[in-house]
């Protein structure tokens, strides 16, 4: 059964156990589509809505890509399930001699990268959600935007998680070129990430004030 196929309390409960997966990773992708579903419903509760029929065309859009979003982000689970059992492996290596201990740091790097690369692709799916998060808290139906600011927290979530299992699997990378390339993109991402939630939650708050 894979871990999509899961009711949600079996899910949490693997989760809380001694299992190598889900962990980090899969729990930063969930909680990231429940971010996206929640910026979804909103879209689909202002669709239709004469009030708001200016921007329909747009929001249509938002939701459309937010959709692919939240899909990516659920195939992340699996994938990180997926990448993840390799390195665990990796780690049960003898390195009692030098000539274990430096198979062992090779095959350690060669399984980090993949299971450094699938939270990056949901770090960076996680950062145009909280784009589309911001601009459905400017022209999102006003009932409900509390929803995107539930969102946006859970988006920003995912983000920061998934960026903490990257950074844990850098430190197994024996390429310094490929490390910095990864840290440069993480705090790129981390700031417009941050940047989008602050301008959504302000937004919010004023929309919600009025």
């Amino acid at each position: 059964m894979g871990m999509l196929d899961k009711s949600c309390k079996e899910f949490l409960a693997e989760l809380a156990s001694a299992a190598p997966v889900p962990g980090g990773g899969g729990a930063a992708g969930l909680g990231g589509a429940i971010g996206m579903a929640l910026a979804n419903m909103v879209a689909n509760l202002t669709i239709g809505k004469e009030k708001y029929a200016e921007n329909e065309e747009e929001i249509e859009d938002l939701l459309a890509e937010g959709e692919k979003l939240g899909k990516a982000l659920l195939a992340s689970v699996e994938k990180d399930a997926e990448v993840f059992l390799p390195l665990a492996e990796a780690y049960k290596l003898p390195a009692s001699t030098d000539a274990e201990k430096a198979h062992k740091k090779s095959v350690l790097s060669e399984q980090a990268k993949p299971a450094c690369e699938v939270p990056l692709a949901a770090a960076r799916v996680a950062e145009q959600g909280l784009q589309i998060n911001r601009r459905l808290a400017e022209i999102g139906n006003k009932m409900v935007i509390s929803d995107i600011g539930c969102g946006a927290y859970f988006l920003w979530a995912a983000l920061q998680s998934a960026v903490l299992n990257m950074r844990i699997n850098l430190a197994n990378i024996a390429e310094p070129n490929y490390v910095m390339s990864i840290e440069q993109e993480i705090e790129w991402l981390l700031s417009r990430g941050e940047e989008a939630l602050k301008d959504t939650l302000e937004t919010m708050e004023e929309r919600m004030a009025k």
